[in-house]
């Protein structure tokens, strides 16, 4: 039996500046961003930036249901989409920037209930060193 949320969509507008992901020589650089959906927020909130880089799927445990990896460039906007699992009542962002800070602004957390009712677009913006979510 399909659910009625498996057809939904998440979509993610997603629009980075021209100073995304700076190297040590100030260059811009491209950034990998990891969509996660989670039963659960709290062991993501609770992680560090090192950790879940490294081993996210042991560190979020069965909170995590589902986990994307999108290229995104400099100075670009891309629409991202991936298809809402059952089970999943928050979406995060996680940007792995080469220099993170150390505010956890290298992610962001949403909660998914009525997603799809009244909004089927979140817009996310990536800077230098941190990722947001704008608009949902």
């Amino acid at each position: 039996m399909i659910s009625a949320c498996a057809n939904k969509q998440i979509r993610l507008a997603v629009e980075t500046s021209k100073q995304l992901n700076q190297g040590e020589s100030g260059l811009a650089l491209p950034l990998v961003v990891r969509v996660y959906q989670l039963r659960n927020k709290d062991r993501l909130e609770q992680a560090d930036f090192q950790s879940l880089w490294k081993n996210d799927q042991d560190v979020l445990g069965d909170d995590l249901v589902d986990r994307r990896e999108f290229t995104l460039h400099p100075n670009a906007k891309k629409l991202i989409e991936v298809d809402r699992i059952e089970g999943a009542e928050y979406v995060a962002i996680m940007g792995l920037f080469r220099r993170p800070d150390d505010q956890n602004k290298w992610r962001e957390i949403h909660l998914l209930k009525g997603w799809g009712l009244t909004r089927r677009l979140m817009k996310i913006e990536a800077y230098d060193r941190k990722i947001e979510i704008v608009d949902y």
